[in-house]
């Protein structure tokens, strides 16, 4: 093989850098062109001659003088006579460090919402608040202030609390709101009790008495099930939006660990999420608190051009937020031809197929369709199973796909059930 550079293939001019790679065939030259910040390989074989425009840059592939066809360096798999030559960018240190912030919205973006400083006081005080009373739950004074605040004496009662702390000066309940407007009267008296009944069930009981020895929750409202067991995240997220209920959706930036502990925490069928292959995460958030995020990655199904798909590989949320998982969803629609490592060609991902789809569904108006059924089979490779159970790869789902490349709509295969 020899290799022709035009005139016009210059540093700076399109093609910055060619280097010939080791490779393992004996009839094929392997290329590594270093155009824009990226790497892109290109594999021909061995008989034939290419020609670099750097300027373009286009690539000739010639046999005996004789042109054979042009490749262009735009990720794409291209036949020339027959043969397969393929030019496709590598990874520069990895598909995330590549493609992670594709779908981040920015300021002046359309649908772009700024974290405003009130999120972050809301999220802040909900969280100190919690981390006093679990503090305070073992300490005698806790128990008298508790009965102190949900069943305090009438007025010509005589009592001996006037010196002991209240429920809300245990707990350090601060006069002003996170918007900055001084908490009512009504406020300072129920918010305490608020705040120490999330960490009763924090802790598995839930029940004053039980735990303190005294009364319900009186007039400080609405009691939990007695009991009842609530993991440390959610009492943060009942206080943080009770603190602050204006707080609106937001697409956030989410790096790929904290993506990954979500989904373990929170996706009840795939909680281990396969980091290989991995494009980009996406999350949303109410003020400053994480309630959903997605993962697209590279496709676990067998294409003809790989290169052009895109797999929506899990959507979780805290179940806490409607509309969380449809807004993550329509924002990968929106942006996933942007993760494509060739021609876009389609966005797959899958539903069981004893869930509704409600959320895909939704998405209709994005493109997004129910394509096939895809039968259950035992798990085999590197993929089979999830976390050492691997039933899950025996269920039947549904395959949705969205894009130019994808397939006719059948909505049958998610119509209701008529038994």
């Amino acid at each position: 093989m020899r290799l022709h550079l035009l005139p016009r293939a210059t540093p700076g001019d399109g093609l910055e850098a060619l280097a010939e790679e080791p490779w393992r065939r004996a009839d094929e030259a392997r290329w590594v062109a270093h155009r824009h910040g990226y790497d892109w390989e290109l594999r021909v074989a061995n008989d034939l001659d290419v020609v670099i425009d750097g300027a373009e840059p286009q690539i000739e592939l010639r046999r005996d003088g004789v042109s054979q066809g042009r490749l262009t360096l735009q990720g794409a798999v291209d036949v020339v006579n027959g043969y397969r030559s393929t030019v496709r960018e590598l990874p520069v240190g990895g598909l995330n460090e590549r493609f992670g912030e594709v779908a981040n919205l920015r300021e002046g973006m359309r649908g772009f919402v700024p974290l405003r400083p009130v999120d972050v006081k809301a999220f802040a005080m909900a969280s100190r608040l919690l981390t006093a009373a679990f503090a305070v739950m073992t300490e005698p004074e806790a128990r008298w202030a508790w009965e102190r605040a949900t069943n305090p004496p009438l007025e010509d009662e005589d009592n001996d609390w006037d010196d002991d702390w209240t429920l809300g000066e245990l707990l350090d309940v601060p006069l002003v709101s996170p918007d900055g407007e001084p908490f009512t009267e009504a406020d300072l008296e129920a918010l305490p009790i608020f705040v120490m009944t999330l960490a009763m069930h924090v802790w598995g009981r839930g029940n004053p008495e039980q735990e303190f020895g005294v009364g319900g929750a009186g007039r400080g409202g609405k009691q939990l099930q007695a009991g009842f067991m609530m993991p440390e995240w959610a009492s943060l997220a009942i206080l943080a939006d009770r603190l602050l209920s204006n707080a609106e959706l937001r697409i956030v930036p989410v790096d790929k660990q904290t993506a990954f502990d979500f989904v373990k925490r929170h996706h009840s069928a795939l909680p281990d999420a396969n980091p290989r292959g991995l494009l980009f995460a996406l999350g949303v958030a109410r003020g400053a608190r994480l309630v959903g995020v997605a993962l697209c990655n590279t496709p676990s199904g067998r294409y003809a051009d790989p290169h052009g798909v895109v797999e929506l590989t899990r959507v979780a949320t805290d179940g806490t937020v409607k509309g969380a998982a449809s807004k993550l969803v329509a924002r990968v629609l929106d942006t996933w031809r942007m993760a494509a490592r060739g021609a876009p060609s389609k966005l797959v991902t899958y539903s069981l197929t004893s869930e509704e789809g409600a959320t895909y569904k939704a998405l209709k108006d994005k493109g997004l369709r129910p394509v096939a059924r895809v039968e259950g089979r035992d798990p085999a490779g590197a993929r089979g199973g999830v976390s050492g159970d691997p039933s899950l790869a025996r269920i039947s789902k549904v395959r949705w796909e969205a894009g130019p490349g994808a397939g006719a709509a059948d909505w049958s295969l998610v119509a209701p059930s008529r038994d």
